[in-house]
């Protein structure tokens, strides 16, 4: 793997990483809307 595709990689493992933290904070706080819109945000770059 090149450099370009290792860095593409570690983006997407990062936005991986952001969506199931972001999926387990709205689990406890289901009515917040800021990391509501952070998750749909970070889902549509995925």
């Amino acid at each position: 793997m090149d450099h370009i595709q290792m860095q593409m990689l570690r983006d997407i493992q990062k936005l991986e990483f952001t969506a199931i933290e972001l999926t387990l904070y709205l689990d406890t706080h289901p009515d917040e809307q800021a990391p509501l819109n952070d998750y749909n945000k970070t889902a549509e770059k995925l």
